[in-house]
């Protein structure tokens, strides 16, 4: 049986651990920002679509504008040469209490980027909201300038060439259907 010396020393270095975890958690992931720039490659891409950058931007969970969002701003005013289409990935808040939060970087975001087609889809931060606040958030989405793909496509033309873009809704709480989203799209097309 382990003695009480032995039960303190596991009790305050579980505490140890649980307040280094809070720190990184609060003060250095958040600031984590990523900015990658991979190569894909699809066969069928058309030959006009080569080099096409995309800006895919998801989980940015904002609560209030702060330092992480400002930094975000200064990095994504930085990209050389600026992207072709912009992308957003979802869970755009992190409480229910934040979505204007998180349409004031959505905003911030299409001003550095006016002209540029911008498509999105919603994670399940959004479907923590009412429905009906769910559908307010999209049509603010959409008022903004980001075409919101939950189960649907649509074409896009860069370079003289048309691709389809399709996006599904939220898969955590099942609300994605490809199927529905793919409906009436030519399949002959990238």
């Amino acid at each position: 049986m382990p003695n009480t010396r032995t039960i303190a020393r596991v009790a305050g270095g579980g505490s140890l651990f649980a307040a280094l975890l809070y720190v990184w958690a609060q003060h250095v992931e958040p600031f984590a920002l990523e900015l990658t720039e991979p190569e894909i490659i699809c066969p069928r891409l058309p030959e006009a679509w080569d080099g096409v950058r995309v800006l895919f931007l998801t989980d940015p969970h904002v609560e209030i504008w702060a330092r992480r969002e400002d930094l975000l701003l200064r990095m994504l005013n930085d990209i050389k040469p600026k992207p072709d289409l912009l992308l957003w990935g979802g869970d755009y808040f992190f409480r229910r209490k934040d979505a204007q939060a998180g349409l004031i970087l959505v905003r911030a975001v299409q001003t550095l980027f006016p002209d540029m087609p911008t498509f999105g889809v919603l994670g399940n931060a959004e479907h923590k909201i009412t429905p009906t606040q769910t559908a307010q958030f999209v049509h603010d989405l959409e008022t903004i300038g980001v075409r919101v793909l939950n189960n649907r496509h649509e074409d896009v033309t860069l370079r003289g060439e048309t691709v389809t873009m399709a996006g599904v809704d939220d898969p955590y709480y099942g609300y994605d259907d490809l199927t529905i989203a793919l409906q009436g799209a030519n399949r002959d097309r990238f």
